[in-house]
């Protein structure tokens, strides 16, 4: 799903991308799977509540390969009977309560496709390329949070 997104920027809106937990020990370029053994490190790569673990049963995630606060992004495949809305207000009280050091992200978004929730967070012409293509990429995708990060 991310790499459908990200196939659609512009050679004007592209930027180095990887994704993946690394647990390889391989870098990959575009969106890679995200492993749910280790709930700690998708909240720390891209802002998944480790606590809301439970609620999804698979992960990906692309992330700007030099800098995160700049584009990060998951997508996560729900299980049946999740609150959504609840799930979807989690991750965003997860990436609004971090404390930013290396770059100070600019906007976040959380969206819906079917049974998946994805999230993104970075530098508003990023995020605005992502929302744009994300519709493109999926018409019935609907955005459920878009707000600037404090």
């Amino acid at each position: 799903m991310l790499n459908n997104v990200y196939a659609l920027f512009g050679e004007n809106e592209r930027f180095a991308a990887t994704g993946g937990d690394f647990s390889t020990g391989e870098l990959i370029e575009g969106a890679g799977v995200y492993g749910l053994a280790e709930p700690d490190g998708i909240d720390y790569a891209v802002g998944y509540p480790a606590a809301e673990i439970a609620k999804i049963d698979s992960a990906a995630t692309l992330t700007h390969m030099m800098n995160q606060n700049t584009f990060s992004s998951g997508a996560y495949h729900v299980v049946a009977g999740t609150d959504v809305a609840a799930l979807a207000e989690a991750i965003r009280a997860n990436i609004q309560g971090r404390m930013w050091m290396c770059g100070f992200p600019d906007k976040l978004i959380v969206a819906t496709v079917d049974d998946y929730v994805i999230s993104a967070f970075g530098k508003n012409q990023q995020i605005d390329s992502f929302t744009k293509h994300l519709a493109e990429a999926y018409p019935n995708s609907k955005i459920l949070i878009e707000e600037p990060i404090l």
